[in-house]
Order: C-alpha cells, then sequence, then structure tokens
C-alpha cells in the first residue's frame, strides 16, 4: 500500500513540474506579447480588410518569434555538435537538430513570404510602417 501511494506521490510530482513548465512558456508568450497589445491605440477595426490587416500584423509578430526561437535553436545545437566530438549518439542528435533549424528555417521565411505577398497584394496593411523600411539615410540637397 505504502508503495502505491509514492508511485502517485511521485506522479503527481512529473505532472506538476510538466504543468509549471507549460504555465512558464504561456506566461512567458503573454509577456513578450503585452507590449503589442499595450500599444494597439488605434481604433476598433471597423471593416473587414482592417481586421485581416491586424491579424496578418500579429501573424508577423508570430513568425519572427518563430524565427528568433529557430536561430537560439541552431545555436545551440551548432554549439553542442561540436562540443560532444567523442559522443556519437550526442553528435548524431545535435546534427538532427541542426538540419530541423535548417528546414524550419526555410518554412518560416517561406511562409513569412506568402503573408507578405497577401498583405502587399490585396492592400490589407496597416498605417504603421516596417522596420525595414529605412527612408532618408542618404541626404538630399
Amino acid at each position: 500500500m505504502v508503495t502505491k501511494v509514492t508511485k502517485v506521490t511521485q506522479l503527481i510530482k512529473i505532472i506538476m513540474k510538466t504543468i509549471n513548465k507549460k504555465l512558464l512558456g504561456l506566461v512567458s508568450l503573454v509577456t513578450c506579447l503585452v507590449p503589442a497589445l499595450a500599444f494597439a491605440t488605434e481604433p476598433p477595426v471597423s471593416d473587414l480588410r482592417g481586421l485581416i490587416g491586424v491579424i496578418l500584423d500579429y501573424l508577423n509578430l508570430a513568425l519572427e518569434l518563430l524565427i528568433a526561437v529557430a536561430v537560439v535553436m541552431f545555436v545551440f545545437y551548432i554549439i553542442k555538435y561540436f562540443m560532444k566530438p567523442g559522443d556519437a549518439t550526442e553528435r548524431k542528435e545535435a546534427g538532427q537538430y541542426v538540419m530541423y533549424s535548417v528546414i524550419g528555417f526555410f518554412v518560416i521565411i517561406s511562409f513569412w513570404g506568402i503573408v507578405n505577398l497577401v498583405k502587399g497584394s490585396f492592400n490589407f496593411g496597416t498605417t504603421t510602417t516596417s522596420r525595414t523600411e529605412f527612408t532618408n539615410i542618404i541626404p538630399t540637397r
């Protein structure tokens, strides 16, 4: 009877650790998105075109976060690959993750391009300018 109680207690601890990790991830995601919501000073969306533009803007933000995660994953597993020269299984696993992150880069950037293509083609853009646009870099006389 005592062993069953200990096994249940251990199972509950494992479940709580898993829940805590997922809750930490959710809190981190919300913390990252709160500034975007706090600066949302534009009036509520009044038409379907504006709503689709806002959705595409948030999709762009999510894709930027995914690219950041892919870069961190890529760098981490490259370091892990070179730090474990003697362990063949660790190197093979790290090499697979590097390959997965490169594939992830391709998929994310392709999807990002499709989103921006749809946004530009159907004029779903919002009034804000892109962060990659550089205006007035070269002064004119």
